[in-house]
């Protein structure tokens, strides 16, 4: 199959400015606890960048449903085409990096959060299947992924980074959950960074790839 053949299987990339790499969203409304969380007063949820800026104009939420329709259908029995298909493209990136961007990483959802766990084993087919590529995994469906922890193994080239829900909310339970190899903690913070966290209040990452490894981080709320 082509690239272009390839692009329209996974439903195509987001394009985000703001990172280093090529990244994937999808449609907020689609978030498990994300969705809940969001009408809770002091979420991070609450106000959520993915419904506002550039992801209301129409083209962008065309392309996130787009998106999440084709990952429904890999959902659905087309699982091996959409692996494929996902896979072939980021090696293919890392290889010839026609998009300009440091194909050693990849970023899934600038926007949205992990549908479940059929969802997860094939991020996970697709993380084992590009070894070359760094996978920075953030989400907030904790309980989702220390389930699937408990019979799965993280492959060395992902991180799955699991979040606090609240803002300014101690850092101290989501770290220890963090523990188990391939698994990073998360928060956000208003004034005073959560302890033993790396506090990121950047614009854009740069040369930064913090969110790649282990180390804890918290975010500034903007």
């Amino acid at each position: 199959m082509t690239y272009a053949e390839n692009l329209e299987v996974i439903g195509g990339f987001s394009n985000t400015s703001k990172i280093p790499c090529l990244s994937i969203g999808m449609p907020t409304k689609y978030c498990i606890t994300g969705s809940r969380a969001s009408k809770t007063p002091g979420s991070i949820c609450e106000g959520c960048y993915g419904k506002k800026g550039n992801y209301k104009f129409p083209a962008a939420e065309r392309a996130a449903e787009r998106r999440h329709e084709r990952l429904k259908h890999g959902m659905n029995g087309g699982r091996s085409r959409y692996v494929d298909a996902f896979s072939w493209l980021l090696n293919y990136e890392l290889e010839h990096n026609t998009k300009h961007q440091d194909t050693k990483y990849f970023r899934w959802f600038d926007i949205g959060d992990i549908q479940g766990q059929d969802h997860m084993d094939i991020i996970m087919d697709i993380v084992k299947r590009t070894p070359g590529v760094k996978h920075w995994i953030p989400t907030k469906e904790v309980r989702m992924v220390m389930n699937w922890v408990l019979n799965h193994t993280v492959p060395k080239n992902a991180v799955v980074r699991i979040s606090n829900l609240k803002i300014d909310q101690s850092m101290d339970i989501v770290r220890r959950m963090a523990k188990i190899p391939g698994l990073a903690a998360a928060g956000v913070y208003t004034e005073t960074p959560q302890r033993y966290a790396h506090a990121c209040s950047a614009k854009v990452c740069a040369d930064c790839r913090i969110c790649w490894s282990e180390k804890a981080v918290t975010y500034k709320r903007k």
